[in-house]
């Protein structure tokens, strides 16, 4: 088409130049009552006035919008403000009072986004939250029901006809129906519309039962926990003889996509665009959770300015662009002092002050390691609410807790917080503050904000009481410990008792360590927490999700006890656990259990700096400690198996969750390449799915031929060793390079926020095809206080295929030696003295000098 200058100025009129858009607070675009902010490339923000205004504030939800740069220009098109980037255009109409109509274009101009689109359809809930799987779902030709409900698969809109509605599955325009069977119920197209129709009928709570409309006597449920959904008259009973009116397996919540609750996307649906919200809107108080003076409402916090505020994510198919802009926006999750990722004991039973000291010291006595303490809540009176201590049990609170500190450990107690007030009147500030901080006077290290009990805090509207609890817990102690980090541990936002049920708030994921809540003793219980704690690093930036090991609830076998150890022991956080009926100390299990937690434990203390330099990585990128392999590997479907992990990129572990006389072997997927298994060394191709045959004292565990591993020195907890000297465990390969990193800061301050900390690169380098292995230490960079200024090194080379002996070491240009170790198969992987159990190994020692210096190994094979 050819345009006149009158045609093109009829539909286009630059009404603005170009805007260098670097914060939040310094440019904006503004038609009627909403505000566009690009904030990146790939993040813009759309805000509707509030009763005072636009917001620039930092909120609970979003705590910086200062992402960066993005070049914007204001266009009028028609009716239309556009705000114009190079990677993404924003158009909503002129002088707008609301967001529904705003939609987003790709550079292309094709369109990615839609306010009107993301919002109408929602997921189905059960009311049953330990179901097993409360999400309806596209299944194909039945209608499923799972867990995750993370995809579109499992989102659905209401198409109103006469007083009835139809379900359409958003990702295959299905719809939800019954058929003349009348048992199942099915996801696709009728033959007659109204087996597709439906009524809610109130079942309470916001809650309601679906009756079709073709054979109105029939109500979906999913009683019998099948994976897919049935359909049943009102009369029907369950095993229980209870009446299909009382299931909350037939009751449905059928409800827009809560905006603040949102699972991250799938790394692999090459996301486009992505929405959340911040609502409500509330601005913290600058008093933070202290006492804010007398009279102040909301303890300070402006809840007043409440709009519609949304933030779009346009990632172009990058998970880990998303990923890290979403926690730049919200928060970053606080980095964990390196005592928790030693080992917790933790029981809900009643210490005695004597009796607490005696197990911290029977753990040393059986080389145990251990860095956390639990007292659960019967340190207090009545051993339920409050903060009086029971001087029956512990006479000497103060004394107990010193002592502890003296034998290298950390105490945490549990709290139940009974709510005097809501959560930001004076009265409830004053009383939680009073409690929490009299047991920091005497020196009580962390608390568990625990709300499964039948009281808890009373939070702000719209606000989940986990999040806000949170929140207050986490205040309270960055507040008193200012220059610690702020510890706590509570229930995870959205699994109950080990059941996924719901997202979590957008804020959740800045608070550290999450646990699952009271789970029970079994293999599927022990399966479904080696799922949640993938599940939550995939679908949230969650690193810490602690499980109770071993089960709260349940006594175990022999078989069950070493396998949730083994579980535990390569997770993120290791904490035994379990109610007041039963045991998880090691030594009152048969063999192998105490030698089983004794050398997984101990080898966990030596792949610290592993587990560290991922949790500082989460703190930058928000990518989780524990990887799912679908993260490094988003082209193999195999790799989205929630029941096996990397850990770092090298180490592959695959918990066994089922006992050996139904499954002899525990089947895994191998990524690409070469990987050893760590406890036979036998070499193995991957990319495809194996087999591997189990013992109780071992677990399948593979490290990737072409890996360098750094280990810290065998040692009891964190606080006795420095880590020197460093071992680097290396599995050469003939074609891959390896390479790695240290991270290291002073373990326990914030100082890290501030670039106090040092990180040193490793690299192998294979030859001459192979022949000669170049492994580079480089300089270390940074810096923080009490740093080591030198530090010696160890070389462990695990003997590559086809090596007789090393021929030559130069170190730093000199004729150094070695020594050749023999295979030991009674030993644990990852050691840093001694045999090791996959085959030889030659060891090098290089002496100490300053960390600044470069260090060079060359090694030549024969």
């Amino acid at each position: 088409m050819t345009y006149t200058l009158r045609n093109f100025l009829a539909s286009i009129i630059i009404i603005g130049a170009v805007a260098a858009v670097c914060s939040a607070a310094s440019e904006s675009f503004i038609t009627g009552d909403v505000r566009i902010q690009p904030l990146s490339e790939t993040l813009v923000r759309m805000e509707v006035r509030g009763p005072k205004g636009f917001e620039d504030r930092p909120t609970f939800h979003i705590q910086n919008r200062d992402l960066g740069c993005a070049e914007a220009e204001k266009v009028v098109r028609r009716d239309n403000l556009i705000v114009k980037t190079s990677a993404y255009s924003v158009n909503i109409p002129q002088n707008a009072e609301n967001l529904d109509k705003a939609y987003i274009t790709d550079s292309a101009g094709k369109k990615i986004w839609s306010k009107e689109g993301d919002s109408k359809y929602f997921p189905i809930i059960t009311r049953w939250p330990n179901s097993g799987g409360g999400f309806l779902y596209d299944k194909g030709e039945l209608l499923g029901h799972a867990e995750n409900g993370n995809t579109d698969e499992f989102l659905w809109k209401k198409e109103s006809k006469g007083g009835w509605f139809r379900l359409k599955n958003k990702a295959t325009g299905d719809y939800i129906y019954i058929d003349s069977g009348k048992d199942k119920v099915y996801a696709g197209k009728p033959d007659n519309i109204k087996k597709a129709e439906w009524k809610g009928e109130s079942a309470g709570a916001g809650y309601v039962r679906l009756k079709n409309r073709a054979y109105p006597k029939y109500y979906i449920h999913i009683e019998n926990q099948k994976g897919y959904a049935e359909a049943a008259t009102k009369e029907t009973i369950n095993d229980t003889n209870t009446p299909l009116t009382r299931w909350y397996s037939a009751n449905w919540k059928l409800d827009k996509k809560s905006i603040n609750r949102r699972y991250l996307p799938e790394p692999t649906e090459k996301t486009k665009a992505w929405m959340i919200a911040d609502e409500p809107r509330y601005v913290p108080s600058r008093w933070e959770y202290n006492p804010a003076p007398e009279g102040v409402e909301n303890n300070g916090w402006d809840m007043s300015n409440n709009a519609e505020d949304i933030y779009v994510f346009l990632p172009q198919g990058n998970w880990k662009r998303l990923r890290q802009d979403f926690i730049e926006l919200t928060g970053k999750t606080n980095l964990v002092p390196l005592y928790a990722l030693g080992g917790w004991d933790s029981r809900y039973h009643p210490y005695t002050q004597k009796e607490a000291l005696n197990k911290i010291k029977k753990y040393q006595s059986k080389d145990i390691p251990l860095d956390v303490f639990v007292v659960d809540t019967d340190w207090r009176v009545g051993a339920s609410i409050g903060y009086d201590i029971n001087k029956k049990l512990f006479p000497d609170m103060e004394r107990f807790i010193s002592n502890a500190h003296d034998l290298g450990k950390k105490i945490m107690f549990n709290d139940h917080p009974e709510p005097q007030a809501e959560a930001l009147e004076r009265e409830e500030v004053l009383y939680r503050n009073d409690g929490l901080r009299g047991l920091f006077d005497i020196g009580l290290d962390f608390w568990w904000f625990d709300r499964n009990w039948h009281t808890c805090i009373n939070p702000p509207e719209g606000i989940a009481k986990e999040v806000f609890g949170m929140y207050i817990y986490d205040a309270v102690t960055r507040d008193y410990y200012p220059h610690r980090r702020p510890l706590i541990m509570a229930n995870y936002d959205g699994i109950d008792h080990g059941k996924i049920n719901r997202p979590s708030n957008i804020a959740a994921h800045r608070y550290s360590i999450q646990w699952t809540g009271d789970t029970r003793s079994h293999w599927n219980s022990l399966k479904d927490e080696v799922r949640n704690a993938v599940f939550a690093g995939v679908y949230g930036p969650f690193p810490y999700l602690s499980t109770d090991v071993g089960g709260h609830m349940g006594e175990l076998t022999t078989e069950q006890y070493c396998r949730w150890v083994q579980f535990g022991t390569l997770s993120p956080i290791f904490r035994l656990h379990c109610g007041r009926k039963y045991t998880r100390d090691p030594w009152d299990y048969d063999e192998p259990c105490e030698s089983v937690v004794r050398e997984f434990m101990q080898m966990r203390m030596r792949l610290l700096p592993v587990l560290y330099t991922a949790a500082r990585e989460n703190y930058e990128t928000g990518e989780p400690i524990i990887k799912r392999c679908d993260l490094l590997y988003p082209e193999y479907e195999e790799a989205k198996t929630n029941h096996q992990y990397l850990i770092g990129d090298d180490i592959l572990f695959a918990p066994v969750y089922e006992p050996m006389k139904d499954s002899p072997k525990r089947s895994l997927w191998l990524p690409p390449g070469k990987w050893i298994n760590a406890f036979t060394g036998e070499v193995l191709e991957g990319g495809e799915k194996i087999a591997v045959e189990l013992n109780l004292e071992t677990a399948p565990l593979f490290v990737r031929s072409g890996s360098v591993i750094p280990l810290a020195p065998n040692m009891l907890d964190t606080t006795k060793k420095p880590w020197e000297p460093v071992t680097l465990d290396i599995y050469p390969s003939s074609k891959t390079a390896a390479k790695a990193e240290l991270y290291e800061d002073d373990r326990m301050s914030r100082d890290y926020e501030d670039g106090f900390y040092r990180e040193t690169a490793f690299s192998c380098k294979p030859e001459k095809g192979g022949k000669v292995l170049n492994v580079k230490i480089s300089e270390a960079d940074g810096a923080y206080q009490n740093s080591l200024k030198t530090r010696s090194w160890k070389l462990r080379i695990h003997k590559p295929e086809g090596v007789k002996t090393i021929s030559k070491v130069l170190a730093d240009g000199k004729k150094a030696s070695f020594k050749t170790i023999r295979k030991d198969s009674g030993k644990m992987p990852f050691a840093v003295e001694g045999g090791s159990p996959d085959g030889d190994v030659f060891e090098i020692t290089l002496p100490e000098k300053s960390v600044y210096q470069s260090r060079n190994v060359k090694i030549t094979f024969e």
